[in-house]
């Protein structure tokens, strides 16, 4: 077991170095720390940029988070959603 124990560092660094890399990977703007603070406690960031969403439904989501506990102020909502949806919008058809 103790071996096991002493493994977990060794599994557990790789992902904090990635979620370091995603973080570094943003792109910049108002909500870039709102997004890394207020979302990646119940989040990793790839699972949140990795979607590509309107507006709306921006909106919809984030404020679906807030009644859920996330820790974002009301104009610290309004911040993150613009974030998001500049950074992050449906993607047009080529």
């Amino acid at each position: 077991m103790k071996k096991l124990v002493g493994l977990v560092p060794f599994f557990i660094a790789p992902l904090f170095i990635a979620s370091l890399a995603w973080a570094q990977d943003l792109p910049e703007g108002d909500g870039k720390k709102l997004l890394q603070q207020g979302c990646t406690g119940c989040h990793d960031l790839d699972v949140i940029v990795s979607q590509r969403l309107p507006k709306e439904r921006w909106q919809s989501l984030v404020q679906d988070m807030v009644d859920r506990g996330a820790p974002l102020k009301e104009d610290e909502v309004k911040i993150l959603i613009e974030y998001l949806a500049k950074s992050f919008p449906p993607e047009t058809n080529k």
